[in-house]
């Protein structure tokens, strides 16, 4: 199998940009960044505030510029995953265009734990109230 490179003409590959998207609603963006060099990454919410999170690697280094089709990759996200409980949801993000990455529903095989510890609790309750299951984990009682 061979993929187009995607260069914005600097040779490297562009930032990795990953929606974790509950129930159609974006909640969060992992950018992905020199990861064939010195692998790096950083946490944003969909309206680009920084969050204090890290997972399996360091921060990246200085600013992240928003990516100029951001709207875009929330709308075909939250389209995407409007009838899924999770997904995320991954794009490459040039000046020209989105490209689209791939979609999984357990990132990192699910094996990847957030710093603080207390940022796993975060997106669970995400996920909960998302997908809708507060009320069925409720009714149960």
């Amino acid at each position: 199998m061979v993929e187009e490179f995607i260069d914005e003409g600097s040779g490297t590959p562009p930032n990795d940009y990953k929606v974790f998207v509950f129930r159609g609603r974006a909640e969060m963006l992992q950018v992905d960044a020199t990861r064939f060099t010195d692998h790096r990454r950083r946490f944003y919410t969909p309206c680009w505030e920084k969050l204090d999170v890290l997972l399996t690697y360091d921060d990246i280094c200085g600013d992240v510029p928003r990516p100029p089709h951001l709207r875009e990759m929330l709308i075909a996200s939250e389209t995407l995953g409007k009838d899924l409980d999770f997904i995320r949801v991954d794009f490459y993000d040039t000046s020209a265009c989105l490209y689209f990455g791939e979609i999984t529903t357990a990132p990192g095989g699910g094996w990847e734990s957030f710093q603080p510890p207390t940022f796993d609790g975060y997106l669970g309750e995400r996920w909960i109230l998302q997908a809708g299951l507060a009320s069925r984990i409720w009714s149960r009682r």
